[in-house]
């Protein structure tokens, strides 16, 4: 099978976020019988692997979808894979372990890692066993996963951190005696209104996506949360704007006379690669032999190569021809899933040794 026919089978397999059970029985189906070992890990990451490999790299993709894309109802023509419109399509990350299983039919020399529940805070990579790895001597892992033009190669990501901001009030009728009550919607909003979204500062970024104070009209509310993150591409700058946001939400809690405690989750730290890496230089010169117009950037997302960058094992992303992820428009670009097929066959062989 090609790339194509790969992408067409793996799109009609659903895969949701913890649910990868069919996904993974497809791909050691098709990579057992080519001569693969493999292992797997607790928070069910796959590594497989061919005994006497030896190029330093391995290619690394996710396993799972977002929601939307279960079940999605695949269109194409000439120029794209898309859907009806009524899913989302899934190329990411599918698009990646299409060319992953095509390579191994080819008897490429790599391991390929695949990820558990990369769409739900990168879960899988976070939880991997770090010996899963262990004597393969890997010294690269491409991950092929960040949407946009093939050429882009991340050399830098942002860390990120989840603050959840609880406060407790004091409850009251509201239409008998509202001044005994102590307002948490009103005290919280108080503390939304004064966290710096948006840029704080030119290296990071806040937004609270989650503001919930539920109950009756006739009561005063007493409980209220919100849920923030912020990213930066310095880890201590992350940890100054949530420690100032703590701070201010005591102080904003004071003066209504309400209580209010955090959950604070290190979702992923910051990582930066010098450009001139021997690692981005080699996959640069496969993207330009490729046809590929390179970019070597610095990104606002998050990947698997974040929590892999963070146990030692260098990890690099790359772009790889799928548009509007996530959502019901989501589209693959069949040039560019064939300019990345190009180039991981390049990197992959002596030519750029």
């Amino acid at each position: 099978m090609n790339r194509y026919d790969y992408f067409r089978k793996l799109v009609s397999i659903p895969s949701p976020s913890r649910h990868e059970e069919e996904m993974r029985s497809y791909i050691r189906s098709v990579l057992l019988p080519l001569g693969y070992s493999f292992r797997e890990d607790e928070a069910g990451n796959l590594l497989f692997f061919r005994e006497g490999q030896g190029s330093g790299i391995c290619l690394a993709a996710h396993m799972d979808t977002v929601a939307p894309a279960v079940n999605a109802v695949m269109k194409e023509d000439e120029e794209r894979f898309f859907t009806d419109g009524t899913t989302a399509l899934g190329a990411d990350d599918k698009c990646a372990i299409a060319i992953m299983l095509e390579l191994a039919e080819e008897g490429a020399d790599a391991p390929l890692l695949f990820f558990s529940a990369e769409e739900i805070g990168l879960w899988g990579s976070a939880h991997m066993d770090p010996h899963l790895t262990d004597g393969l001597g890997i010294e690269c892992v491409y991950v092929i996963d960040a949407q946009g033009y093939v050429g882009g190669i991340i050399r830098e990501a942002v860390g990120k951190s989840r603050l959840t901001i609880s406060v407790r009030g004091k409850s009251a009728h509201a239409g008998f005696a509202p001044e005994k009550g102590i307002s948490a919607l009103t005290c919280l909003a108080d503390i939304v209104m004064n966290i710096p979204q948006g840029r704080p500062d030119e290296y990071s970024t806040c937004s609270v996506g989650s503001f919930i104070s539920e109950g009756s009209t006739n009561v005063v509310p007493d409980r209220a949360e919100a849920i923030l993150e912020v990213r930066s591409l310095i880890d201590e700058n992350r940890e100054r704007i949530i420690k100032s946001i703590m701070e201010m939400a005591e102080e904003r809690a004071a003066y209504h006379g309400a209580e209010v405690t955090f959950t604070h989750e290190r979702l992923y730290t910051h990582y930066a690669h010098e450009s001139d890496d021997p690692y981005i230089q080699r996959v640069s010169s496969a993207l330009k032999k490729a046809g590929a117009d390179v970019s070597v950037k610095s990104t606002t997302g998050g990947s698997d190569a974040n929590n892999l960058n963070a146990i030692g094992i260098r990890a690099i992303v790359l772009t790889s021809g799928y548009y509007n992820a996530h959502g019901k428009s989501e589209y693959l670009d069949k040039k560019q899933f064939d300019t990345m097929a190009k180039a991981m066959k390049t990197v992959l062989s002596e030519e750029t040794l």
